[in-house]
């Protein structure tokens, strides 16, 4: 390896490790900074979320692997799974997210970071769509 793909190669990995890093809010720990910016924005919204802590299996390239989305948005008549996708995105977490989703038959929305900055109502409006085009209603 030469010394430019080296030193390009410390740089992505410099960049990994500080969008990756653990993050708390509210007494919650998060997987990245983005996350954080996500669970903020909910509160804005007054929409009702949790850490989701549950695995979904699938079969995917001959064995079974799983897939935990991010968030779980409370308030309607069945969950609602928010997952955050930043710029380390591979194709074999794609392929199992969405093996995952389609195994599972999930109410779920996936916001990519690159969006996001673009425009942070993106968030919104997905979760209006889901709601409207899966027929779910709120509960008290």
């Amino acid at each position: 390896m030469n010394k430019h793909n080296h030193d390009k190669q410390l740089v992505e990995q410099s960049k990994r490790e500080k969008y990756l890093k653990k993050c708390w809010y509210k007494g919650i720990q998060f997987s990245s900074i983005f996350e954080v910016e996500v669970a903020k924005y909910l509160d804005q919204l007054n929409i009702k979320w949790i850490r989701n802590e549950k695995l979904f299996p699938t079969f995917i390239r001959g064995s079974i692997r799983y897939y935990m989305p991010d968030f779980i948005l409370l308030g309607y008549n069945r969950p609602i799974y928010l997952e955050t996708k930043g710029i380390f995105f591979n194709d074999f977490k794609k392929d199992k997210m969405y093996s995952a989703v389609k195994d599972n038959h999930l109410d779920w929305i996936i916001v990519f970071s690159k969006e996001w900055k673009s425009n942070k109502k993106c968030v919104r409006y997905k979760i209006a769509k889901l709601i409207r085009d899966s027929r779910l209603t709120p509960v008290d």
